[in-house]
């Protein structure tokens, strides 16, 4: 899976790192990024590392990815907005090191299908651990053998990406 154009939402430590490997490994992607600081944006799209930056989440309307690196605090708040301006197509991912809070308030508004696979063992501290993880695609990126945990099992993702039951917005993983 690749994409053409990818939004991140804050330009800091993490936001900043990001963007600036993206470009050097993806150099025709179109990069856009959103922050509050005017300096950080300036000094990102002169440098080259952005292609567009803003202050307004909304500049962010055309993406097929955004990653969301802002506090803790405000991703539920950011990834709902997102949602509301995204294509149902585009991915949404963020960079916290806590999940529980945030799967928590996320998944209370997901399809039948994506909560009854959250409640068959998907843990949102530790996934691998849990259940073991298939890929997006074809490829598997965990399984329990692979990820060398006892009695991990494969989890059966093909109800979260389906086709035959398009999403209404953004997914966000």
């Amino acid at each position: 899976m690749s994409f053409s154009r990818v939004g991140i939402v804050g330009l800091g430590l993490i936001g900043g790192s990001l963007a600036k490997l993206i470009r050097e490994v993806f150099p025709e992607t179109h990069i856009v990024g959103v922050s509050r600081n005017p300096s950080v944006r300036d000094t990102a799209v002169a440098e080259g590392t952005l292609s567009a930056a803003s202050s307004d989440i909304s500049a962010l309307a055309e993406m097929g990815l955004v990653i969301v690196a802002t506090p803790i605090d405000v991703i539920v708040d950011t990834v709902r907005q997102l949602q509301e301006i995204l294509a149902p197509s585009a991915l949404i991912t963020d960079v916290a090191s806590v999940k529980r809070d945030i799967v928590a308030a996320l998944s209370a508004s997901a399809r039948p299908s994506q909560k009854e696979v959250f409640s068959k063992g998907l843990r949102p501290l530790n996934p691998v651990s849990e259940a073991g993880v298939q890929g997006l695609a074809s490829s598997t990126l965990f399984s329990g053998e692979a990820s060398g945990v006892q009695g991990a099992k494969t989890l059966d993702h093909k109800n979260i990406f389906s086709e035959a039951e398009p999403r209404e917005k953004a997914l966000f993983i």
